[in-house]
């Protein structure tokens, strides 16, 4: 329904179709009460219900559309992604690496910095070694107290 009209009796038409039968008939086609084109009148209420169902239909078509074309996206990606990895394992001989290494260079110097950080743990900040954590001296000296001359 494009241009809803309605009449006295509250009965609702689509414009262009009661202006035909009212060319040829001078009654109403549901009550066949006598009706003129000069009884009909917009019916706003009809009209506004459509245009707001017309404006969702649209709405939900296009966003419909919207996620089905971020879908086929996510999935064109996520196969180039696979075909990638794919590729790259062929050329690395099956391993994980990258072209160029950079996924075992940068496993070994994260092993580099763990050696180091194992290492400076048992040092203080100016890089001499702190005492053992049970107090006795393990340079072979004894405790120090000098008992034993």
């Amino acid at each position: 329904m494009v241009d809803p009209v309605i009449d006295r009796e509250g009965n609702t038409y689509e414009r262009k179709a009661i202006l035909r039968w009212l060319d040829l008939e001078d009654v109403s086609p549901l009550s066949r009460n006598p009706l003129s084109y000069h009884d009909l009148v917009p019916n706003r209420a009809v009209k506004d219900g459509i245009e707001k169902a017309r404006r969702e239909a649209w709405f939900q078509y296009h966003r419909k559309k919207d996620e089905e074309e971020e879908d086929e996206e996510r999935e064109r990606k996520e196969r180039e992604r696979r075909e990638r990895k794919k590729k790259g394992d062929k050329r690395s001989g099956g391993g994980s690496r990258d072209k160029d290494g950079s996924r075992d260079k940068e496993r070994e110097r994260e092993r580099d910095r763990d050696d180091n950080k194992e290492r400076d743990k048992d040092r203080d900040k100016d890089g001499r070694k702190k005492p053992s954590r049970s107090g006795k001296d393990n340079s072979g000296s004894g405790s120090g107290s000098g008992s034993g001359s």
